[in-house]
């Protein structure tokens, strides 16, 4: 018997994990391969659809400066120059660092892809608009580790258990205070007990929608590049752009 609407709308509407668990609880009775089959065949998609794996290394060229600020990778990245301030503007961005940042955690849209330009029906279901402020927070470094997807995750997953452990180093408590505030946009250096040497920094960032991003979610290593514009401040937000992906997937 073929599935009717009702039972597929059903079955597209459960997560990976129910339909992992549905398709290992329902038997061989030839009565249910035909469900068994649609599931499987829509696991595969929504697994497919969380593939999300970008290719760092590609950057390569665009990491070189003092760069051209009119080539399609600054249209691209950083927009049109202003008519007012376009020397400061060309300056800033000819020279900008181009860093990776380690996402220490992130909103919950960012974690998954969307359709950003949804129209009403997305509305009523809660979805962000195309242009919503959605906000993370990144470890980046400014120096030898800049580029240093490792070491800038290592940091990024220490950060993180801090936000939830009974101790945190004295050195780190000032930033642990804004990560548990989840309306906190700040930039702090990391302590020395986690990033010995003081230029590993933890600071938020704030995406405008996420059009800028793979797939319009946070790539599986969770490494976004960006060029930083003006070194950060504590307790200040940091000037960062993020990269184009079409340049790094």
């Amino acid at each position: 018997m073929a599935l009717s609407g009702l039972q597929k709308k059903g079955v597209q509407a459960m997560s990976i994990q129910a339909l992992e668990n549905s398709i290992n609880e329902l038997d061989d009775n030839p009565k249910y391969q035909e469900l068994k089959q649609y599931m499987i065949e829509l696991l595969e998609k929504k697994q497919q659809a969380l593939v999300n794996i970008t290719h760092l290394e590609r950057l390569a060229p665009y990491a070189e400066t003092p760069r051209d600020v009119n080539d399609d990778f600054m249209r691209a990245c950083a927009g049109k120059p202003p008519l007012v301030g376009r020397v400061k503007w060309e300056e800033k961005y000819m020279s900008a660092p181009l860093v990776y940042g380690a996402v220490v955690e992130a909103n919950g849209w960012l974690w998954k892809p969307i359709d950003w330009d949804y129209g009403p029906a997305g509305a009523a279901q809660g979805k962000p608009s195309p242009s919503a402020k959605v906000g993370a927070v990144f470890i980046i470094a400014l120096d030898e580790h800049m580029r240093d997807a490792a070491y800038l995750t290592d940091v990024a997953e220490k950060v993180a258990a801090l936000k939830n452990s009974a101790e945190v180093p004295k050195d780190m408590k000032d930033l642990i205070a804004h990560l548990k505030n989840s309306t906190s946009r700040f930039s702090f250096p990391v302590g020395e007990s986690i990033a010995p040497g003081g230029r590993t920094w933890c600071v938020t960032y704030t995406f405008e929608g996420a059009k800028a991003l793979p797939k319009t979610f946070l790539p599986n290593d969770k490494i976004v590049p960006f060029l930083l514009t003006q070194e950060p401040k504590v307790n200040r937000d940091t000037e960062l752009t993020v990269i184009a992906a079409p340049y790094y997937v």
